[in-house]
């Protein structure tokens, strides 16, 4: 069966579903996606600076992920009874008050930053006469919990670092950051 995820915010417990569909990770997790673009645009205002993950339903604290650990954390944290995404239910849901068009992706506890456009293309689409080149959104896949437990997780180039950002504060903006310039380049690059 599918895993579906959604994007939480951990430190203010909201979650952003606005445009969120029941989607597998590699269905939306890509640049341009709207769903993905709520929560980047959250991450240029209301979210700027907190604790953020792309959360699956079927993650847990003894699921063999990348994530478990990070996983246990809160649920220990805060004496959840349920799972992690249950608990999400229960979140206020958010949007973004203004759009952008966040490139980069600011990890302040790592000090590392992702530039959205670095990706390869990986696939081409043709849409009412219409030309799209997707590339995979970098930050939705290092920042999600679970991945490899469902149909529809991401299984290829680099997937040992799916999650890898899971739980860690962010900033997002258009332009690179001045502030930021001693972060490293975080370029792993995924692909199927």
């Amino acid at each position: 069966m599918g895993q579906y995820y959604k994007f939480v915010n951990i430190s203010k417990k909201q979650k952003c579903d606005l445009h969120q569909i029941p989607m597998k990770l590699t269905e939306h997790s890509y640049v341009g996606n709207i769903y993905c673009n709520d929560a980047l645009n959250l991450l240029m205002d209301e979210w700027s600076g907190d604790e953020v993950i792309h959360l699956g339903d079927y993650a847990e604290r003894e699921d063999g992920t990348n994530t478990q650990q990070y996983i246990s954390k809160i649920k220990k944290e805060y004496g959840l009874s349920t799972t992690a995404y249950e608990w999400s239910e229960t979140f206020k849901d958010t949007e973004p008050s203004k759009e952008y068009k966040v490139r980069y992706i600011y990890n302040l506890d790592k000090k590392e930053y992702i530039d959205l456009l670095r990706q390869p293309i990986d696939w081409i689409s043709i849409y009412e006469d219409k030309v799209y080149f997707n590339k995979f959104n970098s930050f939705a896949l290092l920042t999600a919990c679970g991945n490899g437990l469902g149909g529809g997780d991401y299984y290829s180039l680099n997937k040992e670092y799916i999650g890898s950002w899971a739980g860690n504060h962010f900033v997002a903006s258009e332009k690179k950051l001045d502030k930021y310039s001693d972060f490293d380049l975080n370029d792993i690059f995924f692909s199927e």
